[in-house]
């Protein structure tokens, strides 16, 4: 189903998700190294250096892979995926809630609400997500919101990049309660890249 794990898994498929992977993961080693030398004092400095070298990465590398396509509308950087999905990037925080200045378009992107020339896609949001503790990345994924206000984000699903890098297309995200029962965010456990980086290693570029 559209806008499923499944469905975005399968488009999405390991080449691409390798090709994004090693964008943001090379935007985050980067940045600590800018970051280790010039001392930043602020903790919110190095992710939104990570930031800025993630779109100059992924404008060299992903948007030139077949069917995606980047768009900026009002300053926002966005790249369509087979004309399914419309994918961000974004500082990712404990819990996979993406850090956000509220602004309309910001919250039509949360309600799931088309911007002007976009129509019938599903927006994620790609990066790394952050530790609280030491402030390094944890994790490089792709996390789907439950439509919904903003400031009130749940997981409806997080397919972790390393994962389907190295073929895994099988969803691992909990399946969501019914209407029925009360709504919740998916459960789930955060996976360090660590545990996964000798696979990527070997994957062609």
């Amino acid at each position: 189903m559209r806008g499923s794990e499944q469905h975005f898994r399968n488009i999405l498929g390991p080449e691409r998700a390798y090709v994004l992977l090693q964008a943001l993961e090379a935007s985050s080693k980067k940045a600590r190294t800018v970051a280790v030398r010039e001392r930043f004092s602020e903790s919110r400095t190095e992710p939104a250096v990570a930031f800025d070298l993630a779109v100059n990465n992924l404008t060299d590398s992903f948007e030139h892979l077949e069917g995606i396509r980047p768009v900026k509308i009002r300053n926002q950087h966005l790249w369509i995926v087979d004309d399914c999905y419309a994918l961000r990037v974004k500082k990712l925080k404990p819990g996979y809630r993406s850090s956000n200045h509220h602004s309309q378009q910001q919250e039509l992107i949360s309600q799931q609400s088309p911007l002007p020339g976009l129509h019938s896609l599903v927006y994620v949001t790609a990066g790394a997500v952050y530790s609280d503790r030491t402030g390094l990345p944890e994790e490089f994924v792709v996390v789907k919101h439950l439509k919904g206000p903003m400031d009130r984000q749940q997981v409806e699903w997080v397919v972790d990049l390393y994962d389907l890098a190295t073929g895994g297309t099988v969803p691992v995200t909990p399946i969501l309660p019914l209407l029925a029962a009360p709504a919740a965010p998916a459960t789930i456990s955060p996976r360090r890249a660590s545990d996964h980086t000798e696979g990527v290693g070997r994957q062609e570029g």
